[in-house]
């Protein structure tokens, strides 16, 4: 083969989304990617690879686990071992979480999250876990020292990933996010996926008033604005008069009716992104494709 046919780990990384460390944890602890070597020990990489990357990725989003994929990667077919396995592997996860909740044992809740992280993508982890377990503290009958407990680890560790993660976009679109305070824990979750996708985070959750964020906005010469406001926000006459002024773009997120909510989606600047958050954020990257032609 020749040379240019191999690339390194970080344009592995760059084109299939997959953190190195990720990409290496596959190799090491299930065999599933097996690079070739420089005479230095570096790891190469082709277009085969990355296309096995892809198919890991597309069987992970699908529940399969990690034994079930070697399988299918390895024999080209899937058995009823592996649809067994499907069924349980996210499902396992989130029932592990809200047990150490019911126990409020951050040890236990760091130790499986950490080890899921270790494996899965962050937008993966974000759908499948994350969002599945706020939507169930979330809920009316939730027991409030648990959504309490619940929400404010997941803060911290967000918050950890945040700060790692956005000093390396220090020259990339700045995107600044707000929100209702009831809605800042999934705000900060979607914008640690929103920096994966190569954009720097000015994260102020409810504490920047509206009123305020055109001055931000023009200081920070921030490329967009992220918000999830309350129902009773949408209506307030500060938070209209702000999209109708800002002269960025304006994402919005949450369940609001258009009808019922037809004056924040008068101005031709806000994007409504829905109620989901994997569906939000990539409405959000093919929008912002589109308005800077990147």
């Amino acid at each position: 083969m020749r040379v240019e046919e191999f690339f390194p780990i970080r344009e592995l990384e760059a084109q299939s989304g997959v953190k190195s460390s990720t990409l290496r944890a596959w190799e090491r602890r299930y065999g599933l990617i097996k690079p070739n070597r420089t005479p230095k020990g570096h790891r190469l990489y082709s277009q085969s690879d990355l296309a096995r990357v892809s198919r890991i990725k597309e069987l992970l989003e699908d529940g399969h686990s990690f034994t079930s994929i070697k399988k299918t990667i390895n024999h080209a077919n899937i058995g009823n071992e592996a649809e067994i396995a499907y069924t349980n592997v996210w499902n396992e996860a989130i029932a592990n979480i809200k047990n150490s909740v019911s126990d409020f044992s951050y040890n236990r809740m760091d130790s499986f999250y950490n080890d899921i992280v270790s494996l899965y993508p962050v937008d993966l982890v974000s759908e499948k876990l994350l969002q599945p377990l706020l939507q169930y503290y979330s809920q009316e009958s939730a027991e409030i020292t648990e959504l309490s407990f619940f929400n404010k680890w997941l803060q911290i560790r967000l918050s950890s990933r945040f700060h790692h993660d956005n000093i390396k976009n220090k020259n990339a679109k700045k995107v600044i996010f707000v929100s209702d305070f009831n809605k800042e824990t999934s705000l900060m979750m979607m914008s640690n996926m929103i920096i994966t996708l190569g954009y720097q985070a000015l994260f102020f959750g409810s504490l920047l008033p509206y009123n305020k964020l055109k001055n931000v906005s023009e200081k920070s010469a921030s490329k967009a604005i992220f918000t999830a406001p309350s129902k009773l926000q949408a209506k307030d006459p500060q938070f209209l008069d702000f999209i109708n002024k800002s002269d960025n773009p304006v994402f919005i997120f949450g369940d609001f009716d258009k009808q019922s909510y037809s004056d924040i989606f008068k101005p031709s600047n806000v994007y409504y992104l829905g109620n989901s958050i994997p569906v939000a954020i990539n409405l959000f990257r093919k929008h912002m494709l589109n308005l800077y032609h990147e």
